[in-house]
């Protein structure tokens, strides 16, 4: 899943996340979004995992135009090319066998 945006609070992804999944999973309705969009909506949804999640890109346009001058590293450099640590593999593994039960 990819999220773009000027700015996130606190947990924000990874509480999308853990409802999109808590609704495929039959835990939540899912006609409970628009209650959870509502202006005084103070409701606790589950958050997915950190353990997987990463800011790739980072913007400074407005900065930088303001500024005049440009902030480096831009891109994908940080980008992970794959699990290796033993702590994410299990950590993989338990957010998966949560989502899909067996």
């Amino acid at each position: 899943l990819s999220f773009a945006a000027r700015g996130f609070l606190p947990l924000q992804v990874r509480k999308m996340v853990g409802f999109v999944v808590a609704v495929m999973r039959g835990r939540l309705p899912p006609d409970l979004l628009p209650r959870l969009l509502a202006d005084d909506c103070m409701a606790d949804v589950p958050a997915a995992p950190p353990s997987f999640a990463y800011l790739s890109d980072c913007y400074f346009d407005r900065f930088e135009k303001t500024n005049q001058l440009q902030i480096r590293p831009r891109g994908r450099q940080g980008f992970p090319r794959g699990i290796t640590s033993p702590q994410a593999q299990h950590a993989l593994q338990g957010f998966a066998a949560a989502i899909h039960e067996h």
